[in-house]
């Protein structure tokens, strides 16, 4: 190219020693900044078009083309500043430089709409820098697309972080919550709070919850689906362990629902032992009790394993009860 030496001289106008050349050509060699610079130079035809085009290109790095009287000098005058400053500041500036060299690369032929009918050869000439600049940039597109999957493997594993990280923190909160329902005199306030809490511990689940509710003659402390079963709630947070008449009322709740209803029965403070040695077998619900529960909250058990572990114990033995 007729301005390839301006391009190697530093300010002073002496040669740039081999030392920093090196550095500034380690990703871009001197074919790749020439072929860059003919296609820049060739691209368009009239300087408006020239000027626009080149600005876009470079928007991201506008110091790259700040000052530069467009309309006074000739195009390649232009395009030789460019390279300079760019060469100036490569490292800085590399993506960009690399992303200018593919979208050129990338012309149709049919969008050099400056060139007129009778300049076929100057036309000719350009599509042949394009056809070269587009040898050279075959290399860095693979660099692209691995920077680019880089990106995006730091953008998931940063989303997949927060995630975890407000997974966690809800599960603070609902642990909080746990602590200080625990400390509430008001038996009836505590299990009325206990519902809310399993509701809020499905949603974070994603288990679609749904809060308590009423039907004709029996109330619903709520209701979320597992597995492709639904479950509907007991939750008691009482003084003692839930005695066997309770785990009788919730049973009929459960059997007057769907096919593929069970029941969640939550009982902080446990199950009596008539409770216990009745549905020991041919259960139609599983069983937390708060044990359960500050585990689950703690992290140290998901309430999904939990509630898999204990469906797979239930459709085993029969019995709402897992040690």
């Amino acid at each position: 190219m007729q301005h390839r030496e301006a391009w190697l001289a530093p300010a002073t106008g002496g040669m740039v020693d081999a030392e920093r050349y090196t550095v500034l050509v380690k990703k871009l060699s001197l074919e790749a900044w020439e072929a860059l610079g003919e296609v820049l130079a060739t691209r368009w035809w009239y300087k408006r078009s020239f000027e626009k085009g080149v600005r876009r290109l470079f928007q991201d790095h506008p110091e790259l083309v700040a000052n530069i009287a467009f309309q006074v000098l000739t195009k390649r005058e232009v395009v030789d500043s460019i390279i300079i400053r760019a060469q100036g500041q490569e490292r800085m500036c590399h993506d960009t430089l690399i992303q200018v060299m593919i979208e050129l690369a990338d012309t149709r032929p049919d969008s050099l709409t400056d060139y007129r009918d009778d300049q076929a050869e100057k036309k000719r000439a350009a599509l042949n820098a394009i056809e070269h600049l587009k040898q050279i940039v075959a290399p860095f597109r693979e660099e692209v697309a691995q920077r680019e999957r880089l990106e995006r493997e730091m953008l998931a594993h940063a989303e997949a972080k927060q995630r975890r990280d407000s997974f966690d923190a809800a599960h603070e909160d609902l642990l909080a919550t746990f602590f200080a329902l625990e400390k509430d005199p008001d038996r009836r306030k505590a299990g009325k709070g206990l519902e809310r809490l399993i509701a809020d511990l499905a949603d974070l689940y994603d288990l679609n919850p749904t809060p308590d509710y009423s039907l004709a003659n029996e109330q619903i402390d709520g209701a979320f689906t597992f597995d492709h079963d639904g479950y509907i709630v007991e939750a008691k947070w009482l003084n003692e362990p839930v005695g066997r008449s309770e785990g009788d009322v919730f049973t009929a709740k459960v059997r007057r629902k769907g096919r593929n209803t069970l029941g969640l029965f939550v009982s902080v403070n446990g199950f009596s032992a008539d409770f216990k040695q009745i549905y020991r077998e041919g259960s139609c619900f599983i069983t937390m009790d708060g044990s359960d529960l500050y585990n689950v909250l703690s992290q140290r058990v998901s309430f999904d394993g939990l509630l898999r572990a204990k469906k797979r114990h239930l459709d085993e033995t029969g019995s709402c009860f897992m040690d």
